[in-house]
């Protein structure tokens, strides 16, 4: 079975904030496409075959003027899916999009659990072998999807609004850099109907984003020149009734 797809999305609306700053517009676009396959056929052992997807997204996202205030957040969604495998998705929770939350636009594209427009190339792939054994791959490679027009060079000069500060703003270097790329394995083992053992690897490269430290006012995600890279090793079973 051979499935593609594609999807253009458009968001409209304005963030209204003080007086003394600026409002920010929700006004940007999100498209995607990919394909997805799937070769298994069932036979008396169990499912026999190949099977993979291929997959591309980007959203637009934070814009920033030359004063150093944001005056856009991109595509703004409504939450929806989260990205990456399972160090980015599961254990940090990133989402390719800034979202309408609770408390208005969730846009944060530097904390730990991210929120902020993303542009992302996924590829993954498994095969199903005789007595119940499986092998899977996937990867992701992620960017940023902002951009800044602030001249860094003449940063101690901005005449910022009281409540902002220049530490905020330096961290806007990091708009539309590489964020990282995951590779995730798995191995596994499926006996008779209603059992399967896994082994899982998950490994995370972190991207020159994240070599530019920030200030803790910034975000979360602080940053080192020398990022240490993300990994995980888990095993399991999964049991169906």
């Amino acid at each position: 079975m051979f499935h593609p797809y594609a999807h253009f999305d458009v968001s409209r609306g304005v963030d209204r904030k003080e007086l003394v700053a600026q409002d920010i517009d929700c006004n940007g676009f999100a498209y995607g496409l990919g394909a997805t396959v799937d070769e298994r056929g069932r036979t008396k052992g169990g499912a026999l075959g190949f099977w993979g997807t291929a997959s591309f997204f980007d959203a637009y996202g934070p814009a920033s003027s030359k004063n150093g205030l944001q005056y856009s957040h991109g595509y703004v969604g409504m939450k929806g899916q989260q990205v990456g495998g399972t160090l980015l998705n599961r254990f940090m929770g990133w989402h390719p999009t800034s979202y309408l939350g609770r408390y208005g636009v969730d846009d944060r594209p530097n904390d730990i659990e991210r929120t902020s427009g993303t542009r992302v190339t996924h590829l993954d792939a498994g095969i199903a072998l005789p007595a119940g054994f499986s092998a899977w791959a996937g990867w992701w490679m992620l960017s940023d999807g902002g951009v800044t027009f602030v001249n860094f060079q003449t940063l101690n000069q901005l005449n910022l609004p009281y409540g902002y500060s220049t530490a905020q703003v330096a961290a806007q270097r990091r708009l539309g850099t590489s964020l990282a790329q995951e590779i995730d394995t798995e191995l596994a083992w499926q006996f008779g109907d209603h059992v399967n053992v896994f082994g899982d690897l998950a490994y995370v490269a972190p991207g020159s984003f994240y070599t530019l430290p920030i200030d803790r006012v910034a975000g979360t995600s602080l940053g080192s020149k020398t990022p240490v890279p993300a990994w995980a090793l888990y095993t399991g079973a999964r049991v169906d009734f």
